[in-house]
């Protein structure tokens, strides 16, 4: 069939090829002849939409292609004032499905009976190697072509963008895929991936260079704020490989002017578009758009809470208690603890990192904390699984003081070891470390008993009488 068309010199089945040599009633112009009416041409033509198809010969004036019957009706008022004949008809096919980025024209990609195609620098770039697919129909071979000339090679106008990853190889912008695939020909050769992308990042975009001019001006590619260059940029890479224009300063103030204002309200709550950490903002809205350009809502809030969490946050939880994401809100606490159990960071603060941060940061279990029954201005008791109960209930037990309120916890929560006191040599539990304690201790000397283990060794010997000595009067005075 296509080598018929070309023998016969046929546009489509049914159109002969010299049809606009045919003598008409009305103007002919080439589509893209257009581009040189004057400026001051106004399109919107009445009787667009009209009713019936561009294509095909009907009574009423005007089609219902609203971009087609504008650009018929420019240059053949008759089809708009009077009725869509057949002459109308056939300019709608020469203009609108027949000629390069016609509104009617075809996939580029995908082989058609009319000739030409959507996009008009593929078609351009394939009708100047092979006249065929503009003069008579866009077949397999035109196909072929706009596929090998447009999405594969480097700055094709149908190549995916440099900056996000896609199934094809190669991208758009021929400087920057030359500099990528010169690096890595995996990008130009299989698939623009993950990697290619981010090594399209590190050599193309310039972000963050004082010298790059304002995010809210025009000037050359990138601008000095890197946040809200990445944010601008993941949405039109233009912006970052070729020019700061118009575009993308009103991009930057759309998106990036609401983040970082104290005003703007927490990052970890919802209100109107931003939010008061610039970093976290932007990290959102690079995903988000709506959180900068809408609203700060439930959806924003939960992608902070992903993307932004970090130790001493206050979207993560309090470090005594379990929650489902990592972090807590001490930084200096959630930080030890993490050095210790990297998962209480990476994955989740469980009830392993909150009895991690009891014992690191609350003073859980430690000798010099302090007894459980006796109220002292640092934080945690030394019994640790007393402390943990307790601070578990009330966390200002372990992050500022153990005070009555505490003591009064621990007696109505804990069970105790035999023989402990309000301090930690106080065997008889009476306040004071006196002659009744010593007597203790030496009764168990050289034992594993409890009652004299002063220093937790596991053994009763002069290093516990020494502790005991050194304690000696009522708890709380040493």
């Amino acid at each position: 069939m296509q080598d018929s068309y070309r023998e016969n010199g046929w546009l489509q089945p049914g159109v002969p090829a010299d049809i606009f040599s045919v003598p008409r009633r009305h103007l002919h112009l080439c589509a893209a002849a257009l581009a040189s009416l004057p400026a001051s041409f106004a399109f919107g033509q009445a009787g667009c939409p009209g009713q019936g198809s561009c294509l095909a010969e009907h009574q009423n004036p005007g089609c219902e292609n609203v971009e087609c019957c504008q650009i018929v009706c420019a240059v053949d008022p008759f089809c708009c004032s009077s009725q869509w004949d057949s002459y109308c008809a056939d300019e709608g096919w020469a203009y609108c499905a027949a000629s390069c980025a016609g509104p009617l024209s075809g996939d580029c990609l995908t082989p058609h009976a009319d000739p030409a195609c959507f996009d008009a620098e593929c078609c351009s770039t394939v009708c100047t190697a092979d006249p065929f697919c503009c003069e008579q129909q866009w077949d397999e071979v035109c196909a072929s072509a706009a596929y090998a000339a447009c999405v594969v090679a480097c700055g094709g106008s149908l190549a995916g963008d440099c900056l996000i990853p896609h199934e094809t190889p190669s991208c758009n912008d021929g400087g920057c895929c030359d500099d990528v695939c010169g690096a890595d020909p995996y990008c130009c050769q299989a698939q623009w991936d993950d990697v290619c992308a981010q090594e399209a990042w590190d050599l193309c975009v310039s972000c963050g260079s004082p010298t790059s001019g304002s995010c809210y001006t025009t000037h050359g590619p990138g601008c000095d704020n890197e946040m809200c260059c990445q944010t601008v940029c993941s949405y039109d890479s233009f912006c970052c490989l070729v020019e700061w224009d118009a575009f993308c300063a009103d991009a930057a103030d759309l998106l990036c002017a609401p983040c970082g204002v104290a005003s703007a309200g927490s990052c970890f709550a919802p209100h109107g578009a931003g939010c008061d950490d610039e970093t976290c903002c932007l990290s959102v809205c690079v995903i988000d758009s709506f959180c900068c350009t809408s609203a700060w809502d439930s959806t924003c809030v939960g992608e902070a809470i992903e993307l932004c969490s970090a130790c001493g946050s206050p979207a993560t939880g309090d470090c005594f208690e379990a929650n489902e994401l990592p972090f807590c809100n001490d930084a200096v606490c959630c930080e030890a603890v993490c050095a210790l159990d990297d998962y209480c960071c990476n994955a989740e603060w469980d009830g392993f990192c909150a009895l991690a941060a009891m014992q690191t940061c609350g003073g859980c279990g430690l000798p010099e904390s302090g007894s459980c029954l006796m109220p002292h201005m640092t934080a945690g008791c030394d019994d640790l699984e007393c402390c943990g109960a307790t601070c578990g209930s009330d966390p200002y037990c372990c992050d500022i003081a153990w005070d009555e309120f505490c003591v009064a916890a621990a007696e109505g929560e804990c069970s105790f070891p035999p023989c402990y006191g309000l301090c930690s040599a106080d065997f008889d539990a009476n306040g004071i470390v006196n002659a009744s304690d010593m007597a203790l201790l030496l009764g168990a000397w050289n034992t594993t008993n409890p009652c004299g283990d002063v220093d937790g060794s596991g053994v009763v010997n002069s290093a516990d009488l020494a502790m005991l000595l050194g304690s000696w009067g009522p708890c709380g005075s040493e």
